[in-house]
């Protein structure tokens, strides 16, 4: 996910249908790490640092320096089940970190108190403004957070922070905040949605979907062209973000799902088979051994119980029981 190429992908099926208008080259990485001040008992403040998976800004297309987005991406294996408080922080903290450095960015500039006498969103900062560290006219930047997830069958956590909540009372919802996650996932993807990505995101989740029914998956495999040189890195995606365990060579560049595939399902065929034995081996045992406590209880000999079970009894064994 990491590719600008994927990570453009991603948003712009978000947020315009598929259609290229966020341009990969447009993108610029930012550091993860985000720190929240978190006021303790004794009045000090304790920096929480949380770390997103990606953050990308995205630069204005007039200049192409200028950011105008910042764009998080969260990748779930396993549905997490309080990601709408989870993605909410990261958005906040985002927000909170931009206050920060407009702060930093006018006391570098010496726009505090003792600054030079400017107009506008450079003017010095006085009053509540200074004690806010926040201008009356400076803005932030809109932050988008997008969950895929990359997991197997249906997402069944919560997908807004009202879903989270327990309400007694109704009647104050409208004056409780919702947040709403943004989430992509391959049970919810429509076949002409996966047509509307450009990279290898939509068949990667492609396949992820048809993963669970072997028939789909070879008519899948055997149909589309992309899957029979499938680049290794999309392979690792799926062996890293969605369990699979398929074999990539230490050269291979492009992997035949195909192939991967048969021997995976062939591998696991093979381990189910040999688990069922030992399974039913030890079930076996189990059942006889009952069985003969249970001859014991009637106090039957030793030679009417190997009769009974069509076993030998080894040479000077005893016949009966006391």
């Amino acid at each position: 996910m990491a590719d600008n190429r994927v990570f453009a992908d991603a948003f712009n099926f978000l947020l315009y249908g598929g259609a290229p208008v966020i341009r990969p080259e447009r993108l610029r990485e930012l550091d993860a790490g985000q720190t929240a001040l978190v006021r303790k008992r004794d009045g000090r403040e304790k920096g929480v640092e949380k770390t997103r998976d990606l953050l990308k800004e995205l630069a204005a297309k007039e200049d192409g320096e200028r950011a105008y987005l910042i764009l998080g991406i969260e990748d779930q294996m396993n549905v997490h089940y309080a990601m709408p408080v989870r993605s909410m922080m990261y958005d906040a903290m985002s927000y909170e970190k931009q206050v920060k450095q407009k702060t930093k960015e006018r006391e570098a500039k010496g726009q505090g108190t003792q600054g030079k006498k400017k107009q506008g969103r450079n003017a010095p900062l006085k009053g509540a403004e200074y004690l806010s560290g926040f201008g009356r006219e400076d803005k932030l930047l809109p932050v988008i957070t997008l969950v895929i997830y990359f997991g197997r069958g249906s997402w069944d956590g919560p997908t807004s922070l009202y879903e989270m909540l327990e309400i007694k009372d109704e009647r104050i919802l409208p004056w409780v905040n919702d947040y709403k996650l943004h989430l992509l996932t391959p049970e919810g993807l429509t076949e002409g949605d996966f047509e509307k990505f450009r990279s290898e995101l939509g068949p990667v989740l492609r396949y992820i979907r048809c993963s669970g029914d072997r028939e789909k998956l070879e008519e899948l495999t055997e149909g589309e062209e992309i899957y029979r040189s499938l680049s290794r890195e999309a392979a690792e995606v799926l062996n890293a973000c969605a369990g699979f365990r398929l074999k990539i060579g230490e050269e291979e560049e492009k992997i035949n799902m195909r192939n991967a595939w048969d021997e995976q399902f062939d591998n696991g065929v093979a381990k189910g088979r040999q688990e069922g034995r030992q399974e039913g081996r030890r079930e076996g045992r189990t059942s006889m051994f009952q069985e003969m406590a249970d001859m014991l209880s009637k106090n039957m000999s030793l030679e009417q119980i190997a009769k009974q079970l069509n076993m030998e009894l080894p040479a000077g064994s005893g016949t009966g029981v006391k």
